[in-house]
């Protein structure tokens, strides 16, 4: 037989959420053809598959086309709160959601350079805007490469990733990953997994 919940039960204080904040859509054309900014239109898309994950994903449909050097950005957010906080949370999240196509031109970071020093490496960006130069405070660390803070032609990006005690910096984001027997950045063959949630000699519980 069910149970009548007690007198005091308030699920807004005892119950927990999580929350998927997409935004209005305005900034899509085909939604708001007077102030939308972006062609085309988004889904988002819920749900399990066969896949070792739940999909979450964010397509762009209709009119969309992303043409060489440039970028489309959607940054959306996602919470864990009590269930009676979610209303106040989102409308305050809801406002900086993001949807936006960049242009290579606008793109103008600064220098990052990677010094080392035995064992030891130390990411240094330039201290100003837009920065050429960088300067290391260790005067034992040699220059090991440089780069820069934004995409660029004939660039590929530089991962750093922790496992526990172990360090990876390279252009694997899956170098402390369980081996799905791929290379990045192909997927893993037929009946294999890619696990990109786990590390390789941890237990369970380890995350990079």
């Amino acid at each position: 037989d069910a149970m009548a919940p007690p007198d005091d039960y308030d699920p807004g204080a005892t119950e927990s959420a999580f929350t998927y904040v997409y935004g209005r859509g305005g900034s899509y054309a085909s939604v708001n053809p007077d102030t939308g900014h972006v062609a085309g239109s988004s889904r988002r898309r819920l749900g399990t598959s066969d896949r070792d994950y739940t999909v979450f994903t964010v397509n762009w449909l209709a009119g969309a086309k992303v043409g060489p050097g440039e970028t489309y950005v959607n940054r959306g957010y996602v919470f864990a709160s009590e269930l009676g906080a979610v209303e106040s949370i989102g409308d305050e999240l809801v406002e900086n959601v993001y949807v936006d196509k960049i242009q290579e031109v606008d793109y103008d970071g600064r220098r990052i350079d990677l010094y080392t020093s035995g064992g030891n490496f130390v990411a240094v960006p330039s201290s100003y805007a837009k920065g050429r130069s960088t300067e290391c405070a260790s005067s034992s660390a040699s220059l090991a490469c440089s780069g820069s803070s934004v995409p660029r032609p004939n660039a590929a990006a530089l991962f750093y990733v922790t496992c526990g005690e172990r360090t990876h910096v390279g252009f694997d984001p899956y170098g402390l990953a369980p081996d799905f027997e791929g290379d990045f950045p192909g997927h893993a063959p037929p009946g294999g997994t890619v696990r990109a949630y786990a590390c390789r000699d941890g237990d369970a519980s380890s995350r990079p």
